[in-house]
């Protein structure tokens, strides 16, 4: 038996996990009755089923605040932030406990860019502040931090948040900050803990599953996302996790395989379209992958910043290089900090003879003391001065 036979054969039998939310918080039971039902329906993607579910339920609860907690819950998903924000300020409002508010509130304002606006809104609890709300409040500026770049702040007010209430959630952002400030160790710990607590929350699994792949303990990966994918059918992480380990293991058929049966939940799922376009590449058909990845939207390319250089690169081998700087530009302007992306993009725009974008584009790194960075700024430099020559 292969190793990812044993891995499946061992995994346990699960049912596919349906999370009841605050559903049994409703105090109507017609509407906690279609709440229910409205979480089953999201737990299976079904995600415009289950919001018109929700708003029937509010509807027949005399617009309870807890409904509309869970109706956020479904906006968020469907990235609908603007919505999911007005829902849940309506929610506290109306009367909602902050402790089913705050969160999903400042993860809204956090992805619309409103970090000044959550710091201002909800300033830092006083150094002997108790309980839920202060714990909320602290984790939110902790994520403000974060996705401003202040680690510091970030991780200080994250440890704040910790010692009053130590959730697998909160232990994941800490963990995430440790990792940026290149804490591996305690990253790793502090994933430990929260799988510890929740082995089977969602969330934890897929980090748990992320440091199994850093560690290159393909027999893990392989074990847990079979694991994971039975309680969470629509989950893509599961078969990402498999499809990365084939493709290092170089089983392209077992990678396809993966592919077309999360197609078969998902159709034009664009990150299985991604690694399509991965398989045909490697399979020769530079063209056929380039189309794909032509097609993959500005939206795509920037939530996977990490997955631009190989996406650039196809386009490239398909014959368009405009594209393919196209691709590096969109995946650096979301994530500016991820130098490779940036020495990609200048080197090739000096292949194209263009010596002065690249200068702009090394000009926010031009004091690193990385030999890459060096390396083109020289180049660039030589061939601007050579023009002026002539």
């Amino acid at each position: 038996m292969g190793l990812a036979s044993q891995a499946e054969a061992q995994a346990p039998v699960a049912q596919p996990y349906v999370s009841p939310g605050n559903c049994p918080l409703v105090k109507n039971a017609g509407a906690r009755s279609t709440c229910l039902a409205a979480r089953t329906e999201y737990s299976k993607g079904g995600y415009r089923l289950s919001l018109s579910m929700m708003r029937k339920a509010l509807a027949d609860s005399h617009n309870e605040p807890i409904i509309r907690t869970e109706i956020a819950r479904v906006l968020i998903r469907m990235d609908a932030m603007g919505q999911a924000e007005r829902e849940l300020r309506q929610a506290r409002q109306d009367g909602a406990p902050d402790r089913e508010v705050l969160l999903p509130l400042f993860y809204t304002m956090v992805s619309k860019h409103e970090e000044t606006i959550l710091l201002n809104e909800f300033p830092e609890p006083a150094a002997n502040a108790k309980g839920d709300a202060a714990a909320a409040i602290l984790k939110g500026r902790a994520l403000a931090f974060r996705s401003q770049g202040q680690l510091a702040p970030a991780a200080a007010a994250m440890d704040r948040s910790l010692a009053l209430s130590r959730t697998p959630d909160s232990l994941l952002v800490r963990a995430d900050i440790a990792g940026q400030q290149k804490d591996a160790a305690r990253a790793a710990k502090l994933v430990d803990e929260a799988f510890k607590l929740a082995p089977e929350d969602d969330a934890t699994m897929a980090a748990k599953l992320d440091q199994l792949e850093r560690a290159n303990d393909q027999a893990g990966v392989l074990a847990l996302s079979y694991r994971m994918q039975k309680l969470y059918p629509i989950n893509s992480d599961p078969r990402e996790a498999r499809i990365r380990v084939y493709l290092k293991q170089n089983q392209d058929a077992k990678a396809k395989a993966e592919i077309d049966a999360f197609q078969a939940l998902r159709p034009r799922s664009p990150l299985m379209l991604y690694y399509q376009a991965v398989l045909l590449a490697r399979a020769h058909d530079e063209k056929g992958a380039a189309q794909i990845i032509l097609g993959m939207s500005r939206q795509f390319i920037q939530s996977h910043p990490e997955l631009a250089i190989e996406m650039a690169q196809i386009a490239l081998d398909g014959g368009h290089a405009e594209n393919s700087a196209a691709v590096l530009g969109y995946a650096l302007a979301a994530a500016p900090d991820m130098i490779e992306l940036r020495l990609k993009l200048a080197a090739m725009r000096l292949a194209q003879d263009s010596p002065q974008s690249a200068m702009l584009l090394l000009g926010p790194v031009k004091d690193s003391r990385d030999p890459a960075v060096q390396k083109l700024l020289s180049q660039a430099r030589a061939k601007i001065d050579k023009d002026r020559a002539f």
